[in-house]
């Protein structure tokens, strides 16, 4: 029942995906748009679209830290002059170009911004700008990557090939060692 669900409705779940996580979502969707089971454009919109929703979100939470007392004790929320406040007050396109690259680092760093008291307007021009950039090297790394991969086993004739071939060169490389 619920790969029916997902199958039905498989780009809504792209969508809250791409919202909630990190790059590999937009990974695994190009690959599938690459071998032809999804839409690539459709992929695109909504990988732009979720991480667009989900920068705003994050914002929105960084508006009502000064509520949570709890969160200060972060030292990414900290208005002390630390790293994330000289980036972000002399070069705001770097730290967001920073920040989505880091995926780890994505999630602090842009509650950070409305902490640190970016207006609104120049956090979307910022983060749109940044997320074109961005996603367009993660769906191209996704694409490509699954094309790649799709050729290579086309030449290989299969998997089991594949691992047998490894498994030889791997043997050649360590008696070849000694």
């Amino acid at each position: 029942m619920l790969p029916t669900i997902i199958s039905q409705n498989i780009y809504l779940v792209l969508l809250i995906l791409t919202t909630t996580e990190w790059p590999i979502t937009t990974f695994i969707g190009a690959g599938f748009a690459a071998q032809w089971y999804l839409n690539f454009w459709w992929v695109a919109l909504i990988a732009f679209t979720g991480d667009i929703i989900g920068d705003i979100v994050l914002y929105s939470l960084g508006r009502s830290s000064h509520r949570i007392t709890k969160i200060k004790r972060f030292q990414h929320f900290s208005q002390e002059k630390n790293f994330f406040s000289k980036v972000l007050a002399k070069q705001p396109f770097f730290y967001f170009l920073i920040t989505k690259i880091t995926p780890y680092l994505a999630t602090p760093a842009l509650i950070f911004t409305w902490v640190q008291k970016m207006k609104f307007k120049s956090f979307m021009g910022y983060s749109i700008i940044v997320t074109i950039i961005v996603k367009t090297l993660y769906l191209s790394i996704g694409y490509l990557g699954s094309i790649s991969v799709l050729q290579v086993e086309r030449f290989f004739d299969g998997w089991r090939k594949i691992m047998l071939y490894v498994l030889i060169g791997l043997l050649l490389f360590v008696c070849i060692k000694q």
